[in-house]
This record gives C-alpha cells, sequence and structure tokens, in this order.
C-alpha cells in the first residue's frame, strides 16, 4: 500500500516521525507536511497565495500550507498513488468535538472528500509528563496494520488517541468509542484592555466513561468511527 503521512505539528515534528517508523513496514512512505506548526488550523485551505513545495529528501517534502493544502496537492497536484492518508502522531489529543478544530484531522477528512480513506492519530499528554513516542509508535503500527485491513464507508475514517505516557504500553488495548459531545469550556479575561483566552484544565474536560474521552483519559485506546454524511431531517410543522 502507499501511504501519504501529514500533520499539523509541522514537518520534522516527533509524532510525524513516530508516524513514519510505525508505517514503513507496511508499504510506500509519502510524507507531505506543513513546514511550520498550524495546532487548530481546522479545515482551513491556501487559495489567496502560491504554495511552495520543498523536497528535502525522495518522497519527502514540506509545503507552505496548511494539513488540507498538504492532502490536496498529494492527490491532486502531484497525483501520488495513495491508498490511505494518515495524520499525526498530533503532540497532544483531539478528542470528542475537538476534531473539528484539528488540522491533524482535516487532513484525513480532506482525504476521505476525495475517495481515499484515512486514519488520524494523537497522543495525550496529561500534564508535564513526557510524551512516549516509542510506545506511541509500537502501538500506531498495531492498531493502523489492523484498519488497514479492514472496509469501511466511503465517507468515514478512524480517529485514534492514545493515551498518556503513564498509561501507554507496546500492548496497550483500544476501545470502540463515539466522540464526546461535550466541548472543553471556553472562558475568557480583561487584561490591559485585551480579551486573552484562559487556558483550563484539560483533564477535568466533561466527558461519560463511554465517550473518547472517557476511554482515552481512562488508560485505553480510544478508536473513533468518524462519519462526514449527515442524515437528512424531516421538520414537522
Amino acid at each position: 500500500m502507499n501511504f501519504l503521512l501529514t500533520n499539523d505539528d509541522g514537518f520534522g515534528a516527533e509524532g510525524l516521525l513516530a508516524l513514519e517508523r510505525a508505517f514503513a513496514p507496511l508499504g510506500k512512505i509519502y510524507v507531505i507536511a506543513p513546514d511550520q506548526h498550524l495546532s487548530g488550523c481546522s479545515h482551513q485551505v491556501t487559495t489567496d497565495r502560491p504554495l511552495e513545495l520543498v523536497e528535502h529528501r525522495e518522497n519527502q517534502y514540506s509545503l507552505t500550507g496548511t494539513p488540507a493544502d498538504c492532502v490536496r496537492v498529494a492527490l491532486k497536484h502531484l497525483q501520488l498513488p495513495i491508498d490511505w492518508v494518515i495524520s499525526g502522531i498530533n503532540h497532544g489529543g483531539n478528542l470528542g468535538v475537538d476534531v473539528f478544530m484539528s488540522g491533524t484531522v482535516a487532513a484525513v477528512r480532506e482525504g476521505v472528500m476525495h475517495g481515499v480513506p484515512g486514519i488520524s492519530c494523537s497522543h495525550f499528554r496529561n500534564g508535564v509528563v513526557p510524551y512516549h513516542w516509542e510506545n506511541a509508535e509500537k502501538v500506531t503500527h498495531r492498531i493502523g496494520k489492523e484498519l488497514i485491513e479492514k472496509t469501511i464507508d466511503r465517507h468515514c475514517f478512524w480517529n485514534i488517541n492514545l493515551p498518556d505516557a503513564e498509561h501507554l504500553t507496546p500492548e496497550t488495548e483500544y476501545q470502540l468509542a463515539p466522540l464526546e459531545p461535550e466541548p472543553l469550556p471556553v472562558s475568557y479575561e480583561i487584561k490591559s484592555g485585551q480579551i486573552h483566552y484562559v487556558w483550563g484544565q484539560y483533564v477535568n474536560r466533561p466527558r461519560t466513561a463511554q465517550s473518547d474521552v472517557g476511554v482515552c483519559f481512562g488508560g485505553k485506546v480510544s478508536l473513533s468511527l468518524v462519519n462526514l454524511q449527515t442524515k437528512n431531517v424531516s421538520m414537522s410543522r
């Protein structure tokens, strides 16, 4: 299989390198990633300026664009023969409704929109505990190998969230879980006449035990099947 790897933490990020090691044994690797850190850029695409594609080595590129741009350039400009878009491993969780703000997840969503299945993968971090990229690589390889052999609806993709390093081992099991619908609490404060976002405690966010947030915070790998399709809603008079 041919895999397109990208992220929103930027070309050369530790998580992207771990992702490459995880999928290299499974097929041919192409890497196109943003040339800078773009966490939280969601599904932004660039149409108002030219993009520069820099080849660092064979099949390894950085792009002066967003994660979604990277997928578009790979599929529609370079016309690479991609079987799967794999995005991550993100430095931090992409849980619940955060998937709608995540550049990591948007890259996979862009691929699905063009008929290419995908997997987004993130590594939750609890406070100052450092990431464990070696275990993240091993778990992502194991689960990724299983997922690419499954057939899913063409409008769906997989979203993986690895637990914090204290709970992550090469044998950590995954649990299927729906996205948590409750968002991260949002608050602001005024400083010097300007509005500043107040960073809350991520681990205190609302959740149910069965949701992806609850599963990941509980020490397992959360695995969610995300559907791009929306059901028709009938309105009664």
